[in-house]
């Protein structure tokens, strides 16, 4: 599926041959203190940032622009899950996957804004 990141295009990939396509994760942050010779002690700090890890296929054009919008700045994505604003956090590590091919597979890395 087609999906798109500071108006950069590129290919969605689920795991297994297109299925098992990411979403958003949830996390709640938690602090546990052991206090000697009683009962730990959680402290709820409340909801962590959301974040998705999204595996794609790009040019080596797209992936030089998506690794310029590495930046911290908050943009628009586009993806099969709607719209987001998002900052891409990294990218994972890009493979090759032909030589002279032009096409590369990479994993990014978003935290959610809104």
């Amino acid at each position: 599926m087609s999906a798109s990141f500071n108006s950069v295009s590129f290919y969605e990939r689920g795991g297994d041959n297109g299925l098992n396509v990411p979403r958003w994760d949830a996390k709640y942050n938690l602090v546990t203190k052991i206090i000697p010779g009683g009962d730990p002690v959680i402290q709820r700090i409340g909801h962590d940032v959301q974040r998705l890890a999204m595996p794609i296929r790009c040019t080596a054009t797209e992936l030089g622009s998506l690794e310029d919008s590495a930046d911290g700045s908050s943009h628009t994505l586009t993806w099969s899950g709607g719209s987001d604003s998002a900052v891409l956090e990294s990218i994972g590590t890009p493979l090759e996957v032909k030589p002279g091919v032009d096409m590369f597979f990479a994993t990014l890395n978003f935290i959610r804004v809104s």
